[in-house]
């Protein structure tokens, strides 16, 4: 029942409205109509301008739709989302300072709240949430890269310090040295885990945690930008390569819903150079597809992006 849930669902993402194309933004009315699953991207920057812009691609209708902006216009920021509130940590301004802004966005009202600050300012780190607790790790805070894990916590509204990672990194290492390093944090002890190392030495890339695996996309080796994805099966402790991205990206965001793993924008190649993308892709692991989606209402790189399902 619940395949054939998701195959109508995906019958019905595939069909346009003759009214409204599946790429065009649409500002919903109510904060009634911001509650459905979807896949938020927020911030970035795109021709030189640091972006506040929010938007939600919804997974049952194939359709981007705008929402409020960001009260904090940033590049760089990392995402994750909480009992289906999405929150946005870090990041630079349009003058490339590191950010301790944390603002969250409730789609049950519509609107933006902003949080009590990082301890420590940063951009390029990353973040997620575990058992109702929200955490950031590593990142660049204008002088260095950061070992530095802080958690928030939502209900004292407090954030508090933890053990740090093995190895510093903020996309790359110190030296700006792409790296293989993989580490897993166990809340239960507070104790660092090293992992097996990634096969491709990247920095710039997505990651996300999708049935039971970690994906880890795109990015860039030695100047050149990846198609490559690797997965890390955290049951048998290891990784695999799977089917590459249709084109190479880097500083795109990644967030996983239902069966599928989403990736957006970043920087591509085009006839010029670097290219800002609005694309959008989907991988389904179930038929190792790649499923191209419609465009973002506006190109940027450096965003981040949560997903929630409700």
């Amino acid at each position: 029942a619940a395949a054939a849930r998701t195959q109508a669902a995906n019958r019905r993402a595939g069909s346009r409205s003759p009214d409204v194309p599946r790429s065009a933004p649409v500002l919903a009315s109510s904060p009634r109509a911001l509650r459905a699953p979807g896949v938020y991207v927020c911030g970035g920057h795109a021709s030189g301008v640091t972006l506040g812009a929010a938007s939600r691609f919804n997974s049952v209708t194939g359709i981007w739709e705008a929402l409020p902006p960001m009260p904090t216009p940033r590049h760089g920021c990392s995402a994750a989302s909480m009992v289906g509130v999405i929150y946005v940590v870090g990041g630079a301004n349009e003058s490339a300072l590191p950010l301790d802004t944390v603002e969250r966005f409730d789609p049950a009202l519509g609107s933006w709240e902003s949080l009590p600050p990082m301890p420590t300012p940063r951009h390029g780190a990353a973040s997620a949430t575990v058992a109702g607790l929200l955490y950031c790790v590593g990142g660049y805070d204008g002088e260095g890269v950061l070992s530095a894990v802080e958690r928030f916590d939502p209900a004292a509204r407090g954030w508090e310090q933890l053990p740090a990672m093995p190895s510093p990194r903020g996309g790359t290492d110190d030296s700006s040295r792409e790296l293989t390093a993989a580490e897993c944090l166990d809340p239960s002890t507070w104790t660092w885990e090293v992992l097996p190392p990634l096969p491709t030495a990247r920095c710039g890339c997505a990651a996300a945690a999708l049935g039971g695996n970690l994906y880890v996309v795109g990015g860039r080796r030695d100047g050149d930008k990846l198609a490559a994805v690797e997965r890390f099966d955290l049951r048998l402790c290891r990784w695999d390569s799977v089917l590459s991205l249709p084109g190479p990206r880097d500083a795109c965001a990644a967030a996983a819903l239902g069966p599928r793993l989403y990736v957006f924008g970043g920087r591509g190649v085009g006839v010029a150079g670097n290219q800002t993308l609005a694309s959008a892709e989907s991988f389904d692991p179930s038929t190792n597809q790649w499923t191209t989606l419609p465009s973002m209402p506006h190109a940027t790189c450096g965003c981040a992006a949560a997903a929630a399902d409700r």
